[in-house]
């Protein structure tokens, strides 16, 4: 097993305030639909936020809007399979998911 992946506590964060508010955020401005499902046209109802970059890596942007997407069960529980992926495909991953939150913070549209 990775260390840093199994062996992090992260409670702490994910109780402080700092975290709800800015959870609260991402739903809302996602409209609570599932991102990824988004992108193969369907509407799924969507209640986790999911760091695109992790919390292991880069530290300092664990409380910035323009790192989270929201996703529903299904497609968290297919980001963080417990079977490795290759490297080549956690890249390809990561930058699907950057190129998606890029597309939402340019987009002007207001309902």
């Amino acid at each position: 097993m990775n260390r840093y992946r199994y062996e992090t506590n992260n409670n702490t964060f994910y109780h402080s305030q700092a975290w709800r508010t800015l959870r609260r955020q991402a739903l809302e401005r996602d409209k609570h639909l599932c991102q990824i499902c988004l992108q193969h046209n369907e509407l799924t109802f969507a209640d986790t936020v999911h760091h695109i970059k992790p919390i292991r890596e880069n530290d300092s942007e664990k409380l910035s809007l323009e790192n989270l997407v929201t996703v529903c069960r299904k497609c968290h529980n297919e980001l963080h399979r417990e079977k490795p992926m290759t490297l080549k495909n956690k890249k390809r991953r990561l930058n699907n998911y950057t190129n998606l939150v890029k597309r939402f913070t340019n987009n002007k549209e207001v309902w």
